[in-house]
Order: structure tokens, then C-alpha cells, then sequence
């Protein structure tokens, strides 16, 4: 089997998003934290991460985007998908110097997610049916692009594939670099997806990244390979102070030992850390375990004040980390993170560089194993319902 599917994500938690599509579309798929050089060959799909994503980014890693490409070509892929497909600072000139390495004209820029309440129409994003921004994403794009952007529009998507194709065949013709594609429905992403089959460089969505990798034959992965053993303890870190994540928390107060981390009653580290291997020890009959950092907005405004937003982050997580380095040594290996503080806590105390995805605990929240069979789920803190920690390892 070679590699299908490529992908390259900025950060953690879009780097599982998409990891999590490709398997959704039936691709078996590794989530690597380093260059994808030596992929095994029952794997399908890669996404890749640049160096110091996790914990620090580094001054080179367009350079080392660039050499994941490489590796993920070098492998076989045939298609690369850069999550999102929003622009952010210098990836109009990185998605050109990969698409001069991929040898197309044109990039399919493609971020709709319906499910998840994100369309595009004429150009502009949209969330909850709102415009955060008012400039298009045409000429958000053309700042960094030199102008060399083009819209495929909604009347052209709604007609289906064949005239998407001739769009974007229309917009590479005229010089244009990058194609924004309208899309407001699940149907017009199907569409999308037939239509850029053969385009060999993608920056979209989960939503899209899915719908690409289910157009190859789908792969199957045993029980073993798709869920964590039933048997053993697990342990639950939240940083994440969405309603969502909260609401989940206030559930899981009554049926789950829970420990609530307050930096403000508590602001040394290491005291806290103590507080929590304390508290550890009155509770390790139990089978689950939640440690949570997450603060309600009150509180965690006065904690912003307080530390400062980027000091209170690094504080709480190197507290997440060195608790989840404890926890592995107490023997446990299974982890659901919420957040992304905890999430890049969890993966930097847990130290596997590739992970294998599995099955979905929730929708869009993928199981990935590591080195010595240690499963992680990591949520933005908005995934799955209010039950979710209080379900996530019920046998």
C-alpha cells in the first residue's frame, strides 16, 4: 500500500482534525510529529506537523513544511490537503512554493465546513451565519498573493462538478495562483470534492479533507486498532473554557472524581502540582479521573490580569505536563484532553512522535495510539455532547 493522501496542519488540534477526516473517509492514517519519512507501508494517509508546533514553533519550519511535502510525495501522495484553508501569515508564499514542488498552477482554497457552521458565499466567511471579517477571503488571499486569486462563485458550485472544473480551469488559464470556492451545503462540498479529485494541492477543511480521502478504496482496522482496551484506568484533563467544555465539567461533578485547579487560590506551580499528586493518591482505586484548569470567565479574566494570558497558558501547561508524566508512571494509558493547552501537555508528557488514528469516540473526536499502546483523544473543547467525560470510558 503507498501513501493516498498528505496533509499539514498549523497547529495540534487541526493536525488531528484532519488526520480525524482522512480516517472518517476510510483512509488508514498517521499523525506524525515529525517528518513523514518512513511511513509503514499499511498506511494511507499521513499529516504532518512543523517542528516545535506542539510546544514552540521554530524559525525554520516553512522550510521543514516544505521537507514533509517532500516526504509525503516521495511516499506516493498524490494529493496534499492543508487544513483550514483560512489565511494566516506567510502561507500564501508557502502554499506557491508548494504547489511550484507539486507541479500545479493552482490552489484549491476550500474552508466551508457546513456541519460545523462555516460557509463561504461570494467570497466571504461566514460563522453561525455571521461575518466576523468584512474583507473577502479573495482579498484577504490577494494581499499575500500578489492579486493572483480567483473566486469560484456560489451559482457556479450549486451547478455541480463539471462546471466547478471548468471554473477553475478558467480562473489557472488567466494566471490565477489560488481558487476560493464558494459552498454553503454538504452537497456543494461532495461537488467540490469530484471536481479537485485531480488537483494535486488543497487547502480546506475536515469536512472536504473526508470526502477526498473516501474517493480512494476504503481501508478496515480491527477493534483492536480502532478503540482502546476496555480494561485499565484513564484519566481526563480539561484546559478548555468553552460553554461547551464547561457544561461537560458541570457533568461530570457528580459522577467522576474531579480536581479543580485554581491559579489564583493556588498561584505556585509547583505547590499546585503537589496539591494534585496528593489528591492523585486519595483517589487511585478509581477508574477515571478528571484534573481540569479550565476557569469560568469571571475567574479566568482575573487570572489573565493577574499572570498574563501567554504566562497563565505556560504555567498551566507545564503543570498538565508534568501531571500526565505522573499519571503514565501510575500505569495509565488512556487520556482524553480538552483544550489545547492540555492537549500539547498530553502529547509532550506522552513523547510518541506518530500516532495511528482510530475510531471516532465522538463525532470528529478520533482515538490515536502511541508508542506503548497509549491511546489519546484530544478535543478543542467543543466536541461531543455535555456527557461527554462523564461516557468517554464507560465499559
Amino acid at each position: 500500500m503507498s501513501l493516498h493522501l498528505g496533509g499539514l496542519a498549523p497547529d495540534l488540534l487541526s493536525a488531528v482534525a484532519l488526520a480525524g477526516g482522512f480516517a472518517r473517509g476510510g483512509r488508514r492514517t498517521v499523525l506524525c510529529l515529525d517528518v513523514p519519512e518512513n511511513v509503514a507501508a499499511e498506511v494511507d494517509a499521513a499529516v504532518s506537523l512543523p517542528p516545535g508546533a506542539v510546544d514552540a514553533p521554530r524559525a525554520d519550519a516553512a522550510a521543514a513544511v516544505l521537507r514533509e511535502a517532500e516526504a509525503m510525495v516521495a511516499a506516493g501522495a498524490a494529493q496534499i490537503i492543508v487544513a483550514d484553508g483560512t489565511p494566516r501569515h506567510g502561507l500564501a508564499a508557502l502554499t506557491e512554493a508548494l504547489a511550484r514542488r507539486l507541479g500545479t498552477g493552482l490552489a484549491v482554497i476550500a474552508p466551508a465546513s457546513p456541519g460545523a457552521r462555516r460557509t463561504v458565499y461570494q467570497g466571504h466567511l461566514f460563522q453561525d451565519a455571521n461575518l466576523p471579517d468584512s474583507e473577502s477571503l479573495v482579498r484577504v488571499w490577494s494581499h499575500d498573493a500578489g492579486g493572483a486569486v480567483g473566486l469560484v462563485p456560489f451559482t457556479t458550485v450549486e451547478a455541480g462538478a463539471a462546471a466547478i472544473r471548468r471554473d477553475l480551469a478558467r480562473l489557472a488559464e488567466g494566471g490565477r495562483q489560488h481558487a476560493v470556492l464558494d459552498a454553503l451545503t454538504a452537497a456543494h462540498l461532495d461537488a467540490i470534492a469530484e471536481a479537485v479529485a485531480a488537483y494535486p494541492l488543497i487547502l480546506g477543511s475536515t469536512e472536504l479533507a473526508a470526502r477526498l480521502a473516501a474517493r480512494f478504496p476504503a481501508a478496515t482496522m480491527t477493534e483492536a486498532e480502532a478503540w482502546p482496551p476496555a480494561e485499565g484506568a484513564a484519566a481526563i484533563l480539561v484546559s478548555a473554557t468553552s460553554r461547551t467544555s464547561l457544561a461537560q465539567l458541570g457533568a461530570a461533578r457528580a459522577r467522576t472524581p474531579l480536581l479543580e485547579l485554581d491559579p489564583l487560590a493556588m498561584p505556585d506551580a509547583e505547590a499546585m502540582l503537589a496539591a494534585a499528586e496528593a489528591w492523585l493518591d486519595g483517589v487511585a482505586a478509581e477508574r477515571v479521573v478528571v484534573v481540569s484548569t479550565a476557569l469560568p470567565p469571571d475567574r479566568l479574566a482575573l487570572a489573565q490580569r493577574r499572570f498574563g494570558a501567554a504566562e497563565l497558558d505556560a504555567r498551566l501547561g507545564a503543570v498538565l505536563r508534568a501531571l500526565a508524566v505522573r499519571l503514565r508512571a501510575r500505569g495509565v494509558r488512556k487520556f482524553l484532553a480538552s483544550g489545547a493547552t492540555a492537549a500539547s501537555a498530553l502529547v509532550g508528557a506522552v513523547g510518541s512522535q506518530r500516532f495511528t488514528v482510530g475510531a471516532e469516540l465522538a463525532e470528529g473526536l478520533s482515538w490515536l495510539r502511541g508508542d506503548g499502546d497509549v491511546w489519546l483523544c484530544l478535543s478543542d473543547g467543543e466536541a461531543g455532547g455535555r456527557m461527554l467525560l462523564t461516557e468517554a470510558f464507560e465499559e
